[in-house]
């Protein structure tokens, strides 16, 4: 019995309600429809880069690799590259997402001065892992361990070597990801305290997510709204939703994807960074002195430096627009 047999039946038996039968259901189709986005968008973002090469050629004294959603060099750039490898391989329908308590795409690569999101190796996470649900995450210098308000049953914290995971608490009965959603759905937002300077390393499939004062984030959001603000390092990849982060990026790589959405990007005055970035369907507002924009068939390719350039972000989104802007605030 798949999934979906198994909500139907739950129907039946008077377990859940129609209403609840639809949202899980809902659910279903929204991991479905961007899995198979995902896949698509890697292979086009593959087609782009090696179009962009074939006009472009390598630039002297550049990289040589164009950095795409499919493929990026550097280790910030692990997360990303590994969530659209993945997507490449489609799951069978009605198969369950990335049960909670694995580590997100974003914490997997090689060993390196940075652990991802151009954060220091020795940076301290918080790893979110959570099906659905919406979810706030907010600094807080006053706490030593992660604080849960809101839906505090069905959200376990747990310490780890290098800081905290957070992940659905299994209750008795529930054997499926399907259970333990439906307790997620009857239950309300969540919000998380984090000690200051641990950064959040991201799995949840479907919901909005809000940060706060917190550096660091990598990872992934399946489907959902994200709203960060106060980072100063990302290397996160969306596949359904819009994305507005506010960051200040001084040095190492940096990365953020997303496969259909707006996306907004509000870089620091204080940032020194070269952003390289693309639209494969749909339009770039650059509002920055130095930027240049290129059409590309129905999309857009921009490239431009805030300061010396010292940190490098690759910024690349399938369908939507993009609107990047430099803060004039000291």
């Amino acid at each position: 019995m798949n999934e979906r047999e198994r909500i139907h039946k739950m129907v039946e038996a008077g377990t859940i309600t129609e209403g609840e039968a639809e949202r899980l259901l809902s659910v279903l189709r929204e991991i479905d429809q961007a899995d198979g986005e995902l896949a698509a968008s890697a292979a086009a973002m593959e087609d782009e880069a090696r179009q962009v090469e074939r006009m472009d050629g390598p630039e002297p004294g550049a990289d040589a690799a164009v950095h795409t959603g499919a493929a990026a060099a550097g280790p910030a750039a692990a997360g990303p590259a590994a969530a659209a490898g993945s997507a490449r391989r489609a799951p069978v329908p009605g198969a369950a997402p990335v049960p909670a308590g694995e580590a997100p795409a974003g914490s997997r690569g090689p060993a390196s001065a940075e652990a991802g999101a151009g954060a220091p190796r020795d940076t301290r996470w918080v790893r979110v892992s959570l099906l659905a649900g919406d979810v706030s995450v907010r600094a807080d210098p006053d706490v030593d361990e992660v604080v849960v308000r809101g839906d505090t049953e069905s959200v376990r914290v747990e310490a780890t070597a290098d800081g905290f995971t957070v992940g659905h608490a299994k209750g008795e009965g529930q054997e499926s990801w399907v259970d333990r959603f439906l307790s997620r759905i009857r239950s309300g937002h969540v919000e998380l305290r984090v000690p200051a300077g641990y950064g959040v390393d991201l799995a949840v499939t479907a919901g909005d997510v809000e940060i706060r004062g917190v550096p660091f984030l990598r990872g992934r959001l399946t489907s959902g709204n994200l709203d960060a603000r106060g980072l100063h390092g990302i290397d996160f990849t969306t596949a359904a939703g819009d994305i507005n982060v506010e960051m200040t990026l001084t040095e190492g790589r940096h990365s953020l994807r997303a496969t259909a959405g707006d996306v907004s990007v509000r870089l620091g005055a204080g940032s020194n960074v070269e952003v390289d970035g693309s639209v494969s369907i749909g339009s770039a507002s650059v509002r920055a002195p130095g930027f240049e924009v290129d059409r590309r068939g129905v999309g857009q390719r921009f490239r431009g430096r805030v300061g010396a350039g010292r940190a490098r972000l690759d910024l690349h989104v399938t369908t939507g627009d993009v609107d990047v802007k430099v803060s004039d605030e000291r």
